[in-house]
């Protein structure tokens, strides 16, 4: 007796549901956790497929958000904190006397030497203060390195080194200077991931078979994250999310691996 899921229902499989970035990796996690546990050559490699272009989702989402401004701030705000630290340790030497300080004058040589327009340059954005910063680096080093360390200590000025260091990397501005994901990257990487997932449901569909029950029960598990997003996109005329749940991985974590060879 023909259990009768198709074909009335099979158009809605030959296409991908549209996701954001974030929905998009949850629902291809979740396809994974369904996916028969014996899947045929041709489903195997569609699945994997999935995976891989899932995964690469993941990870550019995450170059993304790495390379936002919230994931920039703290790095900015170390990096102002240590320089105004060596900016007061250097102005404090110029309120000495003389006769109590001999090295006084050269206090206020040097602030006026590093910092001619005092602390501005690190209350820009994170850029302008990393350059800014790299030139005055530069010059202590080449020219006043002894004198900044005589008056205001070494760990002053390695404060300033180790967070313009931390400061240059997190911008893709230091030595290591990260390929940074394009404008368009989340989104190509969502378009690649809709194709391979209508590309595995419609496997799914040619081997089906409506005629056995155990085919449709397969069948049914594999599409049910597909249809449980479906009903959670209509339910809400917002934008599309698959919301997280206590058996959801951490969206973070890698995609679980495709079932292996049997």
């Amino acid at each position: 007796m023909a259990v009768g899921i198709l074909p009335n229902d099979s158009p809605i499989y030959f296409h991908s549901p549209r996701f954001d970035g974030p929905s998009g990796v949850l629902l291809v996690r979740r396809l994974i956790k369904h996916a028969p546990a014996d899947p045929s050559p041709l489903l195997r490699r569609v699945l994997r497929q999935m995976r891989t272009d899932g995964e690469a989702l993941r990870v550019v989402i995450q170059e993304r958000d790495a390379a936002s401004p919230a994931r920039s701030r703290p790095f900015g705000l170390a990096h102002a904190r240590a320089w105004s630290a060596l900016h007061a340790r250097l102005d404090a030497g110029t309120k000495l006397a003389t006769d109590v300080y001999p090295l006084a004058p050269r206090a206020a040589e040097l602030i006026e030497s590093i910092f001619p327009n005092g602390l501005v340059f690190v209350a820009g954005n994170y850029d302008t203060a990393f350059f800014e910063g790299e030139t005055r680096l530069a010059k202590i080093v080449e020219r006043v390195e002894r004198d900044v360390i005589a008056i205001a200590g070494a760990p002053f000025l390695d404060g300033v080194r180790i967070t313009h260091a931390a400061l240059g990397e997190v911008l893709g501005l230091g030595r290591s200077t990260p390929e940074v994901p394009s404008t368009t990257a989340v989104q190509d990487a969502i378009a690649r991931t809709m194709k391979s997932v209508a590309a595995y449901s419609r496997v799914l569909v040619a081997e089906l078979d409506e005629d056995d029950e155990a085919s449709v029960a397969r069948f049914r598990r594999a599409v049910g994250p597909l249809d449980a997003y479906r009903a959670s996109t209509r339910a809400s005329a917002d934008q599309p999310q698959v919301e997280p749940t206590p058996g959801d991985d951490d969206p973070d974590e890698p995609l679980p691996p495709t079932p292996p060879v049997s």
